[in-house]
């Protein structure tokens, strides 16, 4: 069976696999649905006999038609990246069975299924097939991970905290399906499409509480007190890749959509007041001049001012009481940082990390597991603080993993962001030295390989301050980041070679 390809073929496949199937069939599954959907309704149950119905579907489309698998997983992200909540919530549910079971389930097929018998088909040839280090120690580290549950065990925790936690981690190996069923333009670009879909969402729920949030403000130091503080990697890599694509892009239309993705987008990263994401997005979009034509540089400067410009005039426009307050806190809040253990978050920070380092000098080698709670003192608020977030990303991964597979998860990433530098140079000097049309698609890989390789290196800078590498949305895109880079480099290899 073909994969679906989205020119009306995958839809004609499907309609004739329903034609072929025969009637009796059709009766017998009619009546087993109509038959178990009454006896859930009689146990109230049948919320989740729907759930299971369309998670079948979703099973099926997945074996036969990964792509449409993927997609639905980028839509599901507008659920997944969502505030989290306490227990095993329902999004929680949700996210196990769309994400980490149908993905452990395309593992088992592609390691168990014998090539000619796959249930996934890619060409006939394994898809965990890797031949660059990167990729083996990435599924090193996953192997060696699993081993972590019984630290975390014998140090108190939950096995089912720690499974939420490794949930997470597991969102990383969509890498693998990505890398291997997107290899062209149009795929990307749909995938593009929905991320940009997703980020619209969150952009309006922003706008929203921002909006109330001004209305309801009357000192400066309020704003602080009220900010969302979540899906900050999120809107940092759209803005990357966004810039990015705009730059290199030559479509009119395709640009001024980017454009505006960017542009509320920005808003949204801004309204969020988290300076460290501010900051280090702006320092890489400036650093991003290096792979830049002098009339891409100008284009790249009149965005920034432009962009700036329409976020400050639509605040005095629409809230000139609140906008002197909301620039007295940015200016307020930036220059904070250069006053070290004076500013009280600062201090707070330092507490955390002596704590962690404590612990972490306890057992350095294996950590203390996934989702082990540790205890600090919250200076700024008066009371002991009682967690498992770390604002440091580099304590964190050693605290619960310890320091051997912390170094291994870390240089896993800067092999793969190494490498995207690298490719997106090659292809630059190959489309330029073989003056190649702007309208090629080496010119949308090249722009993608440097809008993912600025991501990872978005998440190394903040990754001091905040575990910015584990969070539910971070995952999602280090592994769509990840992916980009290395189907980039394929392109530029087989681009070389013919």
């Amino acid at each position: 069976m073909h994969q679906i390809n989205f020119t009306g073929n995958g839809i004609k496949n499907i309609a004739l696999f329903g034609e072929k199937l025969p009637l009796p069939i059709y009766i017998i599954t009619a009546v087993s649905i109509i038959s178990t959907f009454s006896l859930a309704a009689y146990l109230n149950v049948e919320l989740y006999f729907g759930l299971a119905i369309i998670g079948l579907a979703l099973l099926w489309t997945m074996l036969h038609y990964p792509k449409i698998w993927i997609y639905c997983v980028v839509i599901g992200c507008i659920m997944y990246f969502e505030e989290d909540e306490e227990g095993i919530s329902a999004v929680d549910i949700f996210a196990s069975t769309l994400f980490c079971l149908f993905l452990a389930i395309w593992f088992i097929t592609k390691l168990t299924v014998k090539a000619e018998k796959k249930f996934i088909t890619n060409e006939g040839h394994s898809t965990l097939k890797t031949t660059i280090l990167s990729e083996k120690l990435f599924l090193l580290f996953f192997f060696f991970l699993l081993f972590n549950c019984i630290i975390a065990i014998t140090n108190g925790t939950p096995f089912i905290e720690w499974v939420k936690e490794f949930m997470f981690y597991i969102l990383m190996l969509f890498y693998f399906p990505i890398r291997d069923y997107f290899n062209n333009k149009k795929s990307i670009i749909i995938l593009l499409l929905l991320f940009s879909c997703v980020a619209i969402r969150f952009d309006i729920r922003q706008f929203i509480m921002f909006a109330k949030l001004l209305e309801n403000i009357k000192m400066a130091w309020q704003i602080g007190s009220t900010e969302w503080k979540i899906n900050h990697e999120f809107y940092s890599s759209v803005i990357l890749i966004g810039t990015t694509m705009f730059l290199f892009m030559k479509n009119k239309i395709g640009k001024v959509f980017t454009y505006f993705i960017v542009l509320i987008t920005t808003f949204t990263l801004i309204s969020t007041f988290a300076r460290a994401y501010i900051l280090s997005v702006v320092f890489l979009i400036i650093a991003v001049c290096i792979y830049l034509r002098p009339k891409q540089v100008f284009q790249l400067l009149a965005v920034i001012i432009l962009t700036f410009g329409i976020f400050f005039i639509t605040l005095d426009t629409y809230f000139p009481m609140q906008s002197k307050l909301v620039q007295e806190f940015v200016v307020k809040k930036i220059s904070s940082s250069t006053q070290g253990r004076k500013d009280q978050s600062v201090d707070d920070r330092f507490r955390e990390f002596e704590e962690v380092s404590k612990e972490i000098n306890q057992s350095p080698i294996y950590g203390h597991g996934l989702r082990k709670m540790f205890s600090f003192y919250f200076a700024s608020k008066g009371y002991n603080s009682l967690k498992s977030f770390i604002h440091n990303g580099y304590l964190d991964a050693i605290h619960k993993m310890g320091i051997p597979m912390a170094l291994l998860f870390y240089t896993v990433m800067l092999l793969f962001n190494i490498r995207g530098y690298i490719v997106a140079w090659k292809l630059k000097r190959y489309c330029a030295k073989n003056r190649i049309n702007k309208r090629n698609e080496l010119y949308f890989f090249t722009a993608l390989v440097i809008g993912a390789s600025l991501t990872i290196t978005m998440l190394f800078i903040t990754n001091m301050i905040t575990s910015s590498f584990t969070t539910r949305s971070s995952l999602i895109v280090v592994a769509f980041c990840l992916a980009f880079i290395t189907i980039s480099e394929k392109k530029y290899n087989i681009a070389i070679s013919s």
